[in-house]
Parts: structure tokens; sequence; C-alpha cells
């Protein structure tokens, strides 16, 4: 039995973050919560912030959670109560790689988005490619900022999927 509970998994778009919390839902028996089911309205309208953060409080009241995503917003409420963040830091041409192919897959119906808010499609923009391929420069160190700030809490930097998976398996 694996001695986490509460686990954060973050990191760019495309680094793997929903593949592998759904697996670590399947080992651990613990339900996966994906922030973008609660930031986003349909057609990607932001949810109001006040609205996130008071469901975030209620979310992370149970023993036992995992969540799937970023969000710095409310990245405090989930840390304060979290016993280990996976921090998926994968390159940048990967996670690109990984965008297109996922667009591509959704495209034929060959997987669910299930990790997406109603009324939300994967979209795959210049803006949301910016994102991902600054985001290892440009996000994650105020990401690692604020995780820093509680140092109780397991870090666990992967630069690769396939580690993480191995962390995962030997749970």
């Amino acid at each position: 039995m694996s001695k986490y509970k509460r686990i954060l998994i973050i990191g760019s778009a495309g680094s793997g973050k929903t593949y592998l919390s759904h697996i670590l839902s399947k080992k651990l028996d613990i339900e996966v919560t994906h922030l973008d089911k609660i930031y986003w309205l349909p057609n990607w309208e932001k949810q109001p912030v006040t609205f996130c953060e008071d469901l975030t409080r209620e979310l992370v009241i149970p023993d036992e959670w995992i969540f799937d995503g970023n969000y710095i917003q409310t990245l405090d409420i989930r840390l304060e109560k979290a016993d280990l963040v996976i921090f998926l830091k994968v390159n940048r041409f990967k996670c690109i790689a990984s965008l297109f192919k996922r667009k591509r897959l959704t495209k034929k119906h060959l997987i669910d988005r299930d990790d997406l808010a109603d009324g939300c499609v994967d979209k795959l923009d210049c803006s949301f490619l910016k994102w991902a391929f600054t985001f290892n420069n440009d996000y994650a160190p105020k990401l690692l900022e604020v995780i820093n700030k509680y140092p109780d809490v397991d870090l666990k930097v992967f630069n690769t999927r396939e580690d993480a998976l191995e962390f995962i398996e030997n749970l």
C-alpha cells in the first residue's frame, strides 16, 4: 500500500499528466480530479477565480485524491493538504509531438478526452503550442517556487514519462 494518498500531477501540456493520473488512479484506487473540468466553462471561457478556489477547498477535504493539472491560482490550497507532487518536466519537443498525436487521435475518435470540461473541444492553436513550448522555462519555475514553500510535500521531478511510470509502478 502506498504512503501517498494526496497527489498532484503537474507539467506542461502534452507531458502525460492525464495519462499518468489514470494509471495512478487505477493502481491506488483513488479518484482523479482533472483541473480543466473545474477551471473552464463551455467554449474555453474561464470560471471565476473565487469559484475555483472554493471548489478546490472542498475537493481537498477527503483523505485521498489525485489532481491532474497546474493552475497556480489554487496550488497553495492543494499543496497544504498534499503529500506528493509528481512534476513532469518533459522535453518541450516531446510535449509538442504528443499534443499533435493527441489531436490526431481525438479527431479520429480513438481517445476520449474525459479530462476536458463539458463544451470544450480539444484545441491546438498557436497560443496553446507556445504555452507548451515555453512551459519549462517560463511557468515551471513559478510552480516550483510555490511548491518549495511546502518542504513536507515530497516532490518527484521526472524528465520522461517512462521514469514517472516506473516510479508509479513501484508505489
